[in-house]
């Protein structure tokens, strides 16, 4: 309203598909809500779209500097702690570079803020000099309110018994911070833990019933998911951001990890949030 538009980034497909699709139904009888299919057609919502414009971050890192002359914007980056924050590729300069002196505002949403994503949207607290986001709703508050699942309600830790034997893995059990993520992704670790896992879901699985798997990593939401694949009949979609190295010598994302849609996922493994 009043000659704003409003650029929604986020950086996965299907995370795209979902948000327009709600906004669609919820807003488009009131603005015009335009999904981006292309480099071509962001260009072409840059220089006139407007209403509601939603597009992932890809599309404006291969820009190659298009300007917007749409008018006056504000962006609300999703997931705002993933690509954006870690700039690895210029992301943030992409993505505010397209819209030059037209932005008027950008605002990040992200359950798990990190010291970069404050540093770049956050404000500083004069009294404690600490960067304080906008807005914060505690997990509690969203469980109590009924917008989140209360996930540790029934929480139990199994005790699984796991042997690794290689010189390499025996190194990383005097505690080296950096390898202890290579013991857990270890594929003997993967597999005992997603045996257990398989074996829980086909006992407890009712009509219609999905799970999800959080792992500690990109790269072992990669071994989880082919892990899960051979021990359950079921279709088991991994999720994940970008491409990450697959313990085999090669790069895979999350369109090369999976064959099915996430909509059709009886088990969908994420990355890490709590």
């Amino acid at each position: 309203d009043g000659g704003l538009r409003v650029f929604v980034v986020n950086d996965r497909t299907q995370l795209d598909e979902q948000l327009f699709g709600v906004c669609a139904e919820v807003c488009g009888a009131r603005h015009a809500v335009h999904r981006v299919e292309s480099v071509d057609d962001l260009r072409g919502a840059l220089a006139s779209r407007r209403g509601v414009v939603f597009s992932t971050l890809q599309k404006f890192l291969r820009l190659g500097g298009a300007m917007a002359t749409g008018g006056a914007t504000a962006v609300v980056v999703d997931e705002a702690h993933r690509s954006y924050s870690n700039d690895a590729d210029g992301a943030w300069a992409a993505l505010l570079g397209a819209f030059g002196g037209s932005l008027r505002a950008v605002v990040g949403l992200t359950a798990t803020p990190a010291p970069r994503t404050l540093r770049a949207l956050g404000s500083m607290d004069e009294s404690s000099k600490l960067l304080r986001p906008l807005h914060c709703l505690p997990l509690k508050d969203a469980v109590a309110r009924g917008l989140c699942l209360d996930v540790l309600r029934r929480f139990a830790a199994p005790r699984i018994e796991i042997r690794i034997l290689d010189a390499h893995q025996r190194e990383a059990s005097k505690g080296a911070r950096r390898d202890v993520g290579n013991v857990e992704e270890h594929a003997a670790v993967v597999g005992a833990k997603a045996a257990f896992v398989a074996a829980d879901f086909r006992e407890r699985r009712y009509a219609g019933g999905k799970a999800m798997v959080v792992a500690r990593s990109r790269r072992a939401v990669v071994a989880w998911t082919r892990a899960l694949r051979t021990r359950l009949s079921g279709v088991v979609y991994g999720a994940l951001s970008g491409a990450v190295d697959d313990g085999r010598g090669g790069a895979v994302d999350e369109a090369r990890l999976n064959q099915s849609s996430l909509g059709a996922a009886d088990v969908v493994v994420v990355c890490g949030k709590l």
